[in-house]
């Protein structure tokens, strides 16, 4: 009866529905409910099948499809709604009687969300394209170290620069001889030539001694962002050439020619707009080349060698007692740089016996003959070799050499390497020698034999060093072979017997010899045989019982061969990314009983081996990014008691079993297991299962330092183990014990999905530096009393908290307290229902050093920040906004503004008066602030009032998309009231150096005339789709007009710039696109700009826009490219353009050579000598005389 209570009731409310499906929501509830778990069941095994993806991607560094993001948010929101269903349907079934009303609810949402849940697992099924590569980082980012500049160093680049500009030179060979800096210098120019925007785009190559032509490729197109999966050199040559003609203009630098390389051949084409500049150590391979230019890298001077010297060697060479045999050291440097900072590192707080000796090594030894070496590089890194403290620190670097030319040394390989000859010493655990090798990295970074990588973890070897390592590391005593990177197709035809380290990594080599006799072989690598080596001989290892450590990353094996068990001695073996590796071929390393380190890094197999159990003194077990694992045998973790590193960051295995489930050998490995670790140091998973987190489970958390953590079935976040981080769902509820201990000493925690206060209880830690909130919908965010208990919080991010009304509140908080001192970092995204940042007042002292802010589609949000809040911000440097429709103005000052000048805003002749003394009541906010992006911020008005717009001095770029009720960067009716003369000495956005404005739909103009005085530093003006903007610089109000009369014209440039100098400006490129309304660049007669540093100016889709006569071209002596659309007539008047002009060289569109004008119309047929090219992007060829 109940039941047709609720049907009737939903009838007569006047439900659309059929009688009949709203009675079947009942008497179908549970099927309802069971096809909705079913589909439900489905969509959560694709969603887990896309999310590996996702995160296999993200592990190449890939940008994944927005399409794909937005779909997993919808589905992890679907799941957690139809989840809550479930459970409460779950719940009402354990009654037998009543809850009709409670079924027939039920069974309605159920009906209704398996069509939701459907159509997402329709979607998920039809996605196909999951990312795509990330935009590679400039050459402009790649670190040089401490660039140090001589009067020839600085010839040397001045001479190239100009060489680049030359338009009849595309080709310039820069020479000289090993480590006299032609590497650096080549970074150097890159930097300078993108800073001065010669260039479109810069890429650099390293080419080897043994020119790999696929390799050039590869790195050319990685750093274009272009991927080349083709085999055929020729195709990928015809690519890559398709690629650089994309770019407007392109300088390739090719680093370190040894021959004639044919350019073709590799995909590179000179001209048109892309030209090369490459280093090489003979002049003979300039000549070769077919060079235009060809500048020499001369050695440093006397006085140079002695003041570079100096710096590396420190201020003690002034003493007395040292001053006359350290010059006399600098002195053998003969002016070659490496050399000079390799002795001077090397010396530096040495003795005077010491400086001594090696003066006298200087002037004696007798030194190996390397190509294109100078011998007394060769000296100078063998001194510094030498002289290092300790026999572990030169076998570390010797060690490096075994890697190709320019390779990136990760340095956990390195440590395999030596952990595997136990060459860190008397080190106890991992940890310590993690630590040690740090330690002996630092040192030889520092003395200069070994460089900083482009990444964390990564170092290198320079070229120059590697070779005298390599000579080194082939004397008797240490007997090498080092054949790495060399292109070799067969097995090296040299005795090995006596040979203790080798290297083949990064060849071709095809086929391996049966049974080499390698009886003393301690060390070998075979990675990276470029897929051309398939299969092991049977025997192969079969006479090297010595080696101890293996690497065989990258290869194509499918297998491991039998002789594998011959190998008793191995104590690291390396296999990542050995992708075609069978589970059968894998349980050959149980036999491996002495092995104590294994890297199985990106491997496919689905199945740990059983037989791993016996690996017993097994100490580092890494499992990263092996997406396709899926199962681990019961005790085979539990049996490696000696594991100190267990890291499965990004693995597929998460199914952890509690300890009942399973029979035999169908078990899966537990989570109790881990209690049998008790040497475990580093610990990295995830965990899916909830209901196997025992809370008798112990992990000790004094031992374990580094941590990644991930509990829950949609949890997202792929944690890093080189910090100690925690990931938590909802589901978490109770918390078990061991996960609170780890909480304890967590750093970074991440929350996803809860739902209640209990959520909040977790970050009442002291230790945390980062927490992220996501998807916690019923949350408080940071009260007072959470806000204490934070005092090392560096990173906070929230984002998808739906019902969250503020972020921090400080109501209740004790005087006394500054929270978030230490807070760098805070991102706000997806805060629907933000009203403010921060509520209360904001106590002196927090967030002193918040670098960082992002905020994110918060559409409530009407400001950001409270004055009180903005004086907080001294450090900040970077503001980001996004899609926040709802924001009015980015800082509150109308209450403080009233309470500090005492004045009403009630009426508008009050608020006038007001304003016109905010000069006297400027207020200081964001002094540091560098960059500003705003985007989709519809109601905004304007960005600064006139009592902030004075902080922002060091402001360098400014963004403003998308917002169309913005009507001027700074409020109008206050800037408009001040004295010409207070504007001129205001210092407003004086170092501002790009700002780009689009889609800005209520812009008249950008500036008014009187801050174009301040804009000293500006070089980049971009605006576009501004349909109401009439001119750049405006005076085009009753104010403006007052206070600058034509009459008055004089007096205002007294004000601002010396008598004649009209605007100057430090515009490199300026851009104006799609302004219809756009009739000129300043309003005011006789005021002209003045771009003497003008390279590039578009001018499209203008149609108002009649002359260029505001703009002195007579000075604009660097411009080089004019582009405009053929809409309209453009008439200059200058005199003589190929005078004014002289290195003008495009007219892109429809530039008609009638259109400019002059009082010599006789000389444009000068035009000829130099405009190289003429572009016509539209077809206006006709029009052309």
């Amino acid at each position: 009866m109940d039941s047709l209570v609720v049907v009737g009731t939903e009838i007569v409310k006047g439900s659309f529905d059929p009688i009949g499906r709203q009675a079947s929501y009942i008497f179908r509830y549970k099927r309802n409910i069971s096809n909705l778990k079913k589909k439900a069941e489905d969509l959560q095994r694709i969603r887990n099948d896309v999310e590996q993806l996702v995160l296999t991607a993200q592990m190449r560094g890939e940008i994944i499809h927005l399409v794909v993001r937005e779909w997993l948010i919808k589905v992890d929101k679907v799941i957690g709604q139809t989840t809550k269903l479930i459970v409460e349907a779950e719940m009402i079934n354990s009654f037998s009687k009543g809850w009709s009303g409670a079924r027939y609810r039920l069974g309605k949402e159920g009906y209704k969300k398996i069509s939701v849940v459907s159509e997402l697992v329709n979607e998920g099924i039809s996605l196909s394209h999951f990312s795509y590569p990330a935009p590679p980082p400039g050459i402009e980012s790649t670190p040089t170290g401490d660039f140090w500049t001589s009067e020839s160093i600085k010839l040397t680049i001045h001479e190239t620069l100009e060489a680049l500009k030359d338009e009849k030179i595309d080709l310039v060979g820069v020479y000289g001889m090993g480590g006299v800096g032609k590497t650096t210098l080549m970074k150097q120019i890159a930097k300078q030539v993108k800073q001065d925007m010669l260039f479109h785009e810069v890429v650099m190559a390293t080419i080897s001694q043994n020119v790999n032509v696929k390799t050039i490729q590869e790195e050319l197109a990685e750093n274009l962002g272009l991927k080349l999966d083709e085999q055929s050199v020729s195709v990928r040559a015809r690519r890559l050439l398709m690629r650089l003609k994309q770019e407007k203009s392109i300088l390739i630098i090719l680093d370190n020619i040894w021959t004639r390389l044919d350019l073709a051949e590799v995909g590179i084409l000179q001209g048109e707009g892309c030209k090369i500049v490459f280093t090489t150590r003979r002049q003979n391979v300039c000549s070769l080349m077919g060079t235009q230019k060809t500048i020499k890298v001369e050695l440093l001077s006397e006085q140079d060698s002695w003041n570079l010297f100096r710096q590396k060697a420190g201020d003690v060479v002034d003493s007395p007692d040292l001053l006359e045999v350290a010059k006399e050291v600098a002195s053998e440097s003969k002016g070659l740089p490496l050399a000079i900072v390799t002795l001077g590192r090397a010396l530096r707080d040495k003795d005077q016996d010491v400086w001594v000796d090696v003066a006298r090594q200087l002037k004696k030894s007798i030194f190996t003959d390397i190509e294109g070496m100078h011998p007394t590089v060769f000296s100078s890194i063998k001194l510094s070799y030498d002289y290092l403290v300790s026999e572990q620190t030169q076998n570390c670097f010797l060690f490096c050499c075994l890697f190709p030319e320019d390779y990136r040394i990760s340095k956990n390989e390195l440590l395999m390497y030596v952990m595997g000859e136990r060459l860190l010493g008397d080190v106890d655990t991992l940890e310590e020698a993690r630590g040690r090798l740090h330690t002996i990295i630092e040192k030889l970074t520092s003395s200069c034999l070994l460089l900083k990588g482009d990444k964390d973890g990564y170092i290198k070897m320079h070229d120059i060093v590697r070779d005298v390592a390599i000579s080194i590391a082939s004397e008797e005593r240490t007997r090498f072979v080092t054949k790495a990177g060399l292109g070799l197709h067969k097995w090296p035809e040299m005795e090995l017997g006596k040979c203790m380290r080798m290297s083949l990594m990064g060849n071709r080599i095809r086929i391996l010899p049966n049974n080499p006799f390698c009886p003393q072989i301690l060390t070998l690598s075979l990675a990276e045989n470029n897929r051309s080596l398939i299969e092991f001989p049977d025997g192969f290892f079969q006479f090297m019982e010595s080696l101890v450590t293996l690497d065989l990353n990258h290869m194509v094996i499918r297998s491991l061969p039998p002789s594998l068990s011959c190998l008793i001695n191995l104590r690291s073996l390396s296999l990542d990314h050995c992708e075609r590796l069978t589970e059968k071929a894998v349980s050959l390393i149980g036999n491996l009983e002495k092995l104590e380190m294994l890297s199985l890094i990106g491997c496919r197999i689905r199945k740990l081996p059983k037989e791993m159990r016996r690996l017993t003194n097994l100490r580092l077990l890494d499992l990263s990014y092996s997406c396709h694992l899926e199962t681990i045998p019961a005790n085979v973790i539990s049996s490696l008691s000696c594991l100190e590193e267990l890291n499965m960051n990004g693995s597929g295995f998460s199914a952890w079993e509690t300890a009942n489930d399973g029979v035999g050998d169908d078990r899966s490995a537990s989570l109790a297991e881990l209690a049998s670790l008790t040497m475990l140091t580093t610990l990295c998973l995830r965990v899916s299962n909830i209901e196997c987190l025992s809370k008798e489970l112990y992990i000790d958390g004094e031992n374990l330092k580094k941590f990644a953590i991930c509990i829950g079935q949609n949890v997202k976040t792929n944690l890093i183990s080189s910090t100690r981080s925690m990931c938590l769902s909802p589901s978490l509820d109770p918390v078990a014990k061991w996960v609170k201990v780890l909480l304890d000493k967590t750093e970074e925690l991440c929350l996803q999905g809860h739902q209640y206060r209990m959520g909040l209880d977790l970050v009442r830690h002291n230790n945390l530096k980062s927490l992220s909130i996501c998807y916690c919908d019923a949350l408080t965010l940071l009260t007072s009393d959470l806000l204490v208990t934070l005092p090392n919080l560096e990173n906070f991010n929230v984002d998808h908290c739906e019902e969250a009304k503020e972020v921090f509140n400080s109501d209740e908080l004790e005087e006394g307290y500054a929270p978030l001192s230490r807070l760098r970092k805070i991102t706000l995204g997806y805060l629907r229902n933000l009203r403010t940042i921060w509520k209360g007042v904001v106590p002196f002292g927090s967030l002193i050093v918040l670098r960082e802010m992002n905020v994110l589609h918060c559409d409530s949000l009407k400001f950001l920040f409270s004055q009180a809040m903005a004086k907080c911000l001294q450090q900040m440097e970077e503001l980001i906004i996004v899609n926040c429709k709802g924001l009015v103005e980015i800082i509150n000052l109308e209450k403080e503004t009233e309470k500090a000048l005492g004045t009403s805003s009630s009426s508008n002749s009050q608020t006038i008066s007001l304003v016109s003394n905010s000069f006297s009541h400027s207020l200081t906010v964001f002094p540091r602030l560098r960059v500003l992006s705003i985007t989709g911020c519809e109601k905004l008005k304007y960005l600064f009032s006139t009592r902030v717009i004075g902080s922002l001095v060091q402001l360098e770029e400014l963004y403003i998309f998308n917002c169309n009720h913005l009507e001027e960067l700074v409020e109008d009716y206050e800037f408009r009231s001040l004295t010409d003369t207070r504007v001129s000495v205001f210092p407003i956005f004086r170092s501002l150096r790009k700002l780009k404005l689009a889609h800005c739909e209520s812009m008249e103009y950008l500036f008014p005339v009187k801050m174009a005085v301040s804009l000293l530093q500006l070089q980049v003006l971009q605006i576009q789709s501004c349909p109401k903007m009439k001119s750049i610089f405006s005076v085009d109000t009753a104010g403006y007009k007052k206070a600058l009369k034509l009459a008055d014209y004089e007096e205002f440039m007294k004000y601002g710039r010396t008598e004649n100098k009209m605007l100057p400006l430090e515009l490199r490129n300026l851009e104006l696109k799609d302004l219809p309304n756009l009739m000129d660049f300043c309003l005011v007669q006789k005021c002209y700009l003045i771009v003497p540093f003008l390279e590039k100016l578009t001018i499209v889709k203008c149609p108002n826009l009649k002359t260029l006569n505001r703009i002195d071209l007579d000075g604009a002596l660097q411009l080089k490219k004019i582009t405009g659309d053929g809409t309209q007539s453009l008439p200059w008047f200058v005199s003589n353009l190929t005078v004014k002009c002289p290195i003008l060289k495009k007219l892109n569109g429809a530039v008609k050579l009638g259109m400019i004008t002059g009082d010599n119309t006789q000389s444009l047929p000068l035009l000829d000598h130099n405009l190289s090219l003429i572009f016509h992007e539209y077809d206006y060829a006709n029009d052309l005389d």
